[in-house]
C-alpha cells in the first residue's frame, strides 16, 4: 500500500499520526500500482527534477495555504 511507504512522511510533516482506514475494494480499484518513469527517460530524456519526498513537502506546503479550497 502507498499508505506503507508515505503514511510516516505524511505524518511527520503535518506533526501527527494519520489514520488510514481500509474498505472493500470498489470496481475500478487497482490491486497493484507502480509507477515506472524508465520509457519517459528512455524516450524524453526526462527525469525528476524533485524527489518523491520533496515533492510530497511541497504539496503539504500548497494545501496548508489553500485549505479554502477544501472546505
Amino acid at each position: 500500500s502507498i499508505w506503507a511507504e508515505f503514511g510516516p512522511v505524511l505524518s511527520r510533516l503535518v506533526g501527527r499520526e494519520i489514520t488510514v482506514r481500509y474498505g472493500d475494494w470498489r470496481p475500478g480499484d487497482q490491486p497493484v500500482y507502480i509507477s515506472d518513469i524508465t520509457l519517459a527517460k528512455q524516450e524524453l530524456d526526462w527525469q525528476p527534477k524533485v524527489s518523491v519526498y520533496e515533492g510530497i513537502e511541497r504539496m503539504v506546503g500548497w494545501i496548508r495555504e489553500h485549505l479554502d479550497l477544501f472546505r
